[in-house]
């Protein structure tokens, strides 16, 4: 009975919808008086505070805009008619009145509805960048309210430190912290800012090389104590000493150089004439003749627009770089000037650039005098490279999902273990690396709780964690909202050539950003990094470009 009714109502509904009626005629009072029985039923109201809803969930039939027949129908108080997620043409309320519903639709992403101006949702912005996430209004604005120099909200810089009081006490006039350190540019053990003393003479490396650690003034001659035609301290028969050296590495105090990437830009006119003539014809997008495509991506594909050369010259080696299109500053965007460092950085397109092999100068971060082991830091920013590859989307790997800030499966690990590693280092210098058990656990990344923290990996060449970089034994600042000089990495001109960002403040020429391999604990496609300032607070997408590559490994002294 209660479905010839459902259906009965129903055609009477679409009837009135055709003509505009709001309300069932009289002629149907009695039959209409059955219906709202049902719809009052004790039974049905009992489910209605069950599910906590404005409306009554009613065991009738009734036909959709299809003309396909809906099963237990839910019935709103003049508002909205939904049956499985789909709204439905209309339905009849427990006062026997026929309701028209409107199917939603907002295109223009103004939280209102197209069709009947009805507010469907409000304003949100869970990504935290001040803008709501559907329709792009500002929200809020950038506050400091601890003056940490970092946004509250979203962690971007307000202010710079700045010291312009001229009292000469290192802190900022903002917030009252330390703006800068102690510089002592013309190494006379002096600062240049404050006048305190930075220390004395020292030569207690065990570098042989009789000058002051810090300096490099000459502190006194050879000595030959014992009478064995050797210098005491150097081992030298002439009076002249120098750095403890090996056939793969030297060693300068805690300083090491070891290895070699391209890093200085060549600037004779005559060397690069030569070295161009050996490149021979240049590479196009469907030929790269005798060069390398880097496959980097232009609008989230691998292009080739962007190669590189390798030559021997007079007993050096050099890399060639071109490229006729530039590097976007994140993989998914499309290539444009205003949207690269490249040209920022004096790099343009259709113009060979060429950079000397050089060796690569590291810190000693700490070192075990039992084992003879050492973790090293490389000095400077030696390249560009994104995180990965995309920010959004998901992988399963061995039965496992893999986010985009996942360190394990990330591309610059990839790159840093081939790329860097055969670039770097000669097969002799290969032998002295040593493979490192990364920890890669949650308690490295800033919360013990970050749920994108990945297993252990076992590498020749990693990034820092963001538990090492606020590690005072390895020389930094305990404090990641400091603006710590150790922290702190020049980019070289190759690096720049790639599209790293480099500053151009006063403060902090030729500084760059960098990676940390540690992912954020709130977002799967962020990072952390250091900032070109010291800070080890931030974080950014994956998928940047701009980012420096400052590689670190354990090796055999």
């Amino acid at each position: 009975m209660k479905k010839i009714l459902a259906l009965f109502l129903a055609i009477l509904m679409v009837m009135c919808t055709f003509s505009s009626c709001d309300i069932l005629s009289e002629s149907t009072s009695e039959f209409l008086d059955e219906v709202k029985g049902l719809l009052n039923d004790e039974d049905q109201k009992e489910e209605q505070k069950e599910n906590e809803h404005n409306y009554i969930i009613s065991g009738d039939d009734l036909i959709d805009e299809n003309g396909n027949v809906i099963k237990d129908v839910i019935v709103f108080d003049k508002d909205d008619i939904i049956h499985g997620g789909s709204i439905v043409i209309g339905g009849i309320d427990k006062d026997g009145n026929i309701i028209k519903v409107c199917s939603h639709s907002d295109e223009d992403k103004d939280h209102i509805c197209d069709k009947c101006e009805k507010e469907l949702s409000k304003c949100a912005d869970e990504d935290e960048d001040h803008r709501c996430d559907e329709c792009r209004k500002v929200l809020s604005k950038c506050i400091d309210d601890d003056k940490n120099h970092s946004c509250d909200i979203c962690g971007s810089r307000v202010n710079a430190h700045v010291d312009r009081s001229n009292d000469k006490d290192h802190l900022c006039d903002y917030c009252g912290r330390e703006a800068s350190n102690c510089v002592d540019v013309n190494k006379d053990h002096v600062c240049d800012e404050c006048g305190a003393n930075m220390g004395t003479h020292s030569d207690s490396a065990n570098d042989g090389d009789h000058a002051c650690d810090y300096c490099g003034e000459a502190l006194g001659n050879c000595a030959d104590s014992n009478s064995d035609g050797k210098c005491d301290e150097c081992g030298a028969s002439t009076g002249t000493g120098g750095n403890v050296s090996t056939e793969t590495y030297t060693r300068n105090g805690n300083k090491i150089t070891f290895g070699s990437y391209p890093q200085s830009e060549v600037t004779d006119s005559s060397l690069k004439s030569t070295l161009n003539s050996k490149a021979g014809t240049l590479p196009t997008s469907s030929n790269s003749q005798a060069w390398t495509s880097y496959g980097y991506y232009i609008s989230g594909n691998v292009e080739n627009f962007m190669w590189y050369i390798d030559v021997e010259e007079g007993g050096e080696r050099y890399r060639g770089v071109y490229f006729t299109s530039y590097r976007p500053i994140y993989t998914t965007d499309s290539s444009s000037a205003s949207n690269t460092y490249q040209a920022d950085n004096g790099y343009t397109t259709s113009t060979v650039y060429w950079f000397k092999y050089e060796p690569i100068s590291w810190t000693i971060l700490s070192e075990n005098t039992t084992d003879g082991t050492a973790l090293i830091l490389c000095d400077m920013i030696i390249d560009s490279q994104e995180y990965y590859i995309t920010d959004s989307g998901t992988r399963t790997i061995d039965g496992k999902t893999v986010y985009p800030n996942n360190y394990a499966q990330s591309t610059i690990r990839k790159w840093l273990n081939e790329t860097f590693y055969n670039t770097a280092f000669s097969e002799l210098q290969k032998q002295i690396i040593l493979t490192t058990t990364v920890d890669n656990s949650a308690a490295t990344t800033y919360s013990s709780s970050n749920q994108y923290a990945c297993e252990n990996t076992q590498d020749k060449v990693f990034l820092l964690s963001y538990q090492d970089v606020i590690n005072s034994n390895y020389g930094f600042s305990s404090s990641d909202s400091a603006y710590d000089t150790a922290r702190q990495k020049k980019t070289t001109d190759y690096a720049q050539a790639q599209g790293a960002y480099t500053s151009k403040s006063t403060d902090y020429a030729g500084n760059g950003s960098w990676w940390l391999r540690s992912p954020y604990r709130n977002y799967s496609y962020r990072a952390r990094e250091v900032r070109f300032s010291g800070l080890a607070s931030f974080y950014d997408y994956v998928y940047y470009t701009c980012y420096g590559v400052v590689p670190a490994l354990q090796i055999r002294l």
